[in-house]
């Protein structure tokens, strides 16, 4: 139960992320590149504190885990600058759910190299992701196709980030699961640190107000990555990231309580048969992950 709950902190501060990113990126003068750079370096920051708590007694050499550890950031960063440009033009209520494909585009891709086969059913969870993904995109506004294509392509970059970090966590196997998790997260977000030190000649001169606005997106994915990484270490991958897919839910919860309020502006309000038909695609979309993951 514990594991449980925390995997759902992960789904929450998931959610408050999105919107976080749409507070800021929606603000007057302010680029999803100011985000990824300001958002990461904050990140950087919190993980070069985390680092000393994690380190072990001992390493294997840097040339065994620097490969993947730069995977993980790079691919993790590309991924997502595709997603704050997604977030830019659609409600995050609307993105948040379609991020949980990356199951399935992951299980496509081990699928692709050979390393794994789909049952039946598992195509059939598939079907089902697919079809809640198409009610999402009729229900309200419709997502234009170049919207979903910028999902897609962070989906597919999470992928690689994914399968980065597997590697490393591999790489790391002197060590417990947990703590090889969160070491390889405080290395992933120290290379997120770097990185985004190096965009800052790109972009105008950070002022204050930039740094604060972009905090809250770093406090709330950091906490997030924190919570989840936890629930990993007391309920297998599985079950957790079958936890982690409420999140769709989640988000779609809080827009609409941020419309109702009168927040237009970080999320469209709409009728109560949409919010019911998305409310129905994000559960269409986490039973096609239960079904996906259970019997996989």
């Amino acid at each position: 139960m514990i594991g449980v709950f925390l995997g759902l902190m992960a789904a929450l501060f998931q959610s408050l992320s999105y919107l976080c990113t749409k507070a800021f990126i929606r603000s007057s003068h302010r680029t999803t590149l100011d985000l990824l750079a300001l958002g990461h370096i904050v990140m950087g920051v919190f993980a070069v504190v985390l680092l000393p708590f994690v380190w072990p007694a001992s390493m294997p050499p840097l040339i065994r885990y620097a490969l993947p550890t730069m995977g993980a950031a790079l691919f993790y960063m590309t991924g997502q600058a595709f997603l704050f440009i997604a977030l830019f033009r659609v409600d995050a209520s609307r993105i948040s759910p379609l991020l949980s494909m990356k199951v399935f585009l992951l299980a496509l891709l081990t699928l692709a190299l050979g390393r794994g086969s789909l049952s039946l059913v598992q195509w059939g969870a598939v079907a089902m992701s697919m079809g809640a993904a198409w009610v999402l995109a009729g229900s309200g506004e419709r997502i234009a196709w170049g919207s979903f294509g910028w999902v897609f392509l962070a989906c597919s970059c999470y992928c690689g980030s994914d399968l980065s970090i597997r590697i490393l966590v591999e790489r790391l196997d002197h060590l417990d699961y947990t703590h090889a998790i969160l070491l390889s997260t405080s290395l992933t977000y120290i290379v997120c640190g770097l990185a985004g030190c190096a965009l800052l000649p790109f972009l105008r001169r950070p002022t204050m107000d930039m740094w604060l606005k972009a905090t809250p997106f770093a406090v709330t994915w950091f906490v997030a990555m924190i919570f989840l990484f936890a629930c990993f270490g007391l309920i297998d991958v599985v079950y957790g990231n079958i936890v982690q897919s409420t999140r769709g839910l989640i988000s779609i919860l809080f827009g609409a309580a941020l419309a109702a309020r009168g927040y237009e502006r970080l999320e469209q309000k709409v009728d109560t048969g949409v919010l019911v038909r998305r409310i129905g695609a994000a559960l269409l979309m986490t039973g096609a992950i239960v079904l996906f993951k259970l019997v996989g």
